[in-house]
């Protein structure tokens, strides 16, 4: 890959943060680090492609670390499948399945016909 800034050389293009506050660094050639330039656990050394890593960056923020490699391993399997791709190709590709329509309907109707005629004070299903 290479960086639309024209440096040949791999160089730091973005940093974000994930939500339980992990550093990533994200670099022209498409590796993936941690806040001083070591692999991250599950991730190594594999590179994404430029489209996987934008929309990789966009959803890192909302990750934690935990869910990382296994979101990094979506994106890279996205990026072989994928030639060229927009961001939204990738988040499509890489989303997990939707719950089938109705899917918690049931639960939902227990839960209003509990609270509709629950009469103790601080139920705790209620709360």
């Amino acid at each position: 890959m290479t960086c639309s800034c024209g440096t040949p050389a791999s160089h730091e293009v973005a940093r974000r943060t994930t939500s339980d506050g992990v550093v990533l660094l994200f670099w022209s050639d498409g590796l993936v680090t941690g806040r001083v330039g070591h692999y991250l656990p599950g991730v190594g050394a594999k590179r994404l492609t430029e489209g996987a890593s934008i929309a990789f960056r966009e959803e890192v923020c909302i990750l934690t670390r935990e869910e990382i490699p296994s979101r990094f391993r979506a994106y890279h399997e996205a990026g072989k499948r994928l030639s060229v791709a927009s961001p939204a190709d990738y988040r499509k590709a890489t989303a997990p399945p939707v719950p089938a329509p109705g899917a918690f309907a049931g639960v939902w109707q227990r839960t209003r016909e509990h609270i509709a005629n629950c009469r103790k004070i601080n139920c705790k299903e209620c709360l």
